[in-house]
């Protein structure tokens, strides 16, 4: 008889966890749609969640019809938007500026939680023709500390008829590695002139980069980004070199060589002149290192919740009708759930250990 209600009482408690984490999974997926829907402004009916990793960290990825998010499970914040190429205006619209662009992607950044001020400064604006495929405008901005670009950028594409955002992408890595160098910058420029055998060239970029060995996941280094110019070069042949330098071991990346068209020459990709690009902050390598490293948005939320949390929880105090079954923390489903979890693996353990311990008999 003992031993049937203990397996009844487990069995309850097993059921209650289960439908506590049912409960929480649910509350966490429509709170991830109506944070998709205050961004971009409007219904966003999920149709398919999964695990995913979005900005280099677990992510939920939602799909609806207007297209998929993902949402970082840490921190709740959009990592990444992706539209459907369906909901792109016609091409017969009229075309917005550049300004229009500029303003449509910061307030869209802005509602995701990111203040773009510095150390975030815009390195990119460019007006693309994709003929059929449409037209849009590229916004990029990147964080740097002193010259020093971080592993971090926020890339925003503008629709350039209905001023909507078709795509977004965040990352902001925490920096791993220290901000000094063994080579110079114009030591890296020799390197690549003299692996590729280009005697008369002009240095168009030269600037410290932070990035990955080999692309992410690979180690974090400090790297000379290097960008040169064959002069002698004729029309037509490849005379753009890129390529990263590893600032403390002198390591040179894989090369890129490329023709240089011009910016007009395609049509298809040319910089928006009505807007200005800001200007990258002079590398002052001195001043970076000894710098304190700005934390990343994610931490900056983490620090965030934390010190609301401390807030709520003193202003709560300490009575046990508002400590129990309050249900105004995010948090409160998922820890009953871990609370009833453990509290029936407690009592299988208890259970199993006096069945071993009991002399067995015909009617256990």
């Amino acid at each position: 008889m003992y031993i049937s209600k203990m397996k009844d009482y487990c069995a309850r408690l097993l059921c209650l966890a289960l439908c506590f984490a049912g409960a929480s999974a649910y509350g966490q997926a429509d709170l991830s749609r109506e944070s998709v829907a205050g961004v971009i402004g409007e219904r966003f009916e999920v149709t398919d969640q999964r695990d995913a990793e979005a900005a280099h960290r677990p992510a939920i990825r939602l799909t609806s019809t207007i297209g998929s998010a993902y949402i970082d499970q840490e921190t709740g914040l959009l990592t990444r938007f992706l539209r459907n190429s369906k909901q792109r205006a016609a091409p017969g619209d009229p075309e917005i500026g550049a300004d229009v662009a500029l303003n449509e992607a910061r307030a869209f950044v802005g509602r995701v939680g990111i203040q773009l001020s510095e150390p975030w400064v815009l390195v990119q604006l460019k007006y693309l023709d994709r003929g059929s495929a449409g037209r849009e405008y590229l916004l990029e901005w990147k964080k740097i500390l002193h010259g020093v670009q971080l592993p971090a950028f926020v890339v925003v594409w503008v629709d350039a008829h209905s001023a909507v955002v078709m795509n977004y992408m965040l990352v902001d890595d925490p920096v791993l590695v220290p901000l000094a160098t063994q080579i110079t910058g114009d030591q890296a420029v020799g390197l690549i002139a003299a692996r590729q055998g280009v005697r008369r060239y002009a240095t168009e970029e030269k600037r410290p980069v932070i990035w990955y060995e080999g692309g992410y996941p690979g180690p974090q280094a400090l790297f000379w980004q290097v960008t040169l110019r064959d002069l002698d070069a004729k029309p037509g042949e490849a005379g753009v070199h890129r390529s990263r330098v590893n600032a403390v071991t002198g390591r040179v990346q894989s090369i890129s060589v490329s023709e240089d068209f011009g910016a007009e020459a395609s049509g298809t990709d040319r910089h928006a002149e009505d807007v200005r690009v800001e200007n990258r902050p002079t590398v002052d390598l001195q001043r970076a290192a000894k710098a304190t490293i700005p934390p990343t948005v994610f931490e900056s939320m983490i620090d965030r919740e934390s010190t609301h949390d401390s807030k709520r929880q003193r202003l709560k105090g300490t009575s046990q009708g508002e400590a129990v079954g309050s249900g105004d923390s995010p948090n409160s489903i998922p820890a009953l759930a871990a609370v009833a979890t453990v509290g029936a693996l407690v009592l299988l353990l208890v259970f199993w250990r006096r069945r071993l311990t009991s002399p067995s008999s015909p009617g256990a």
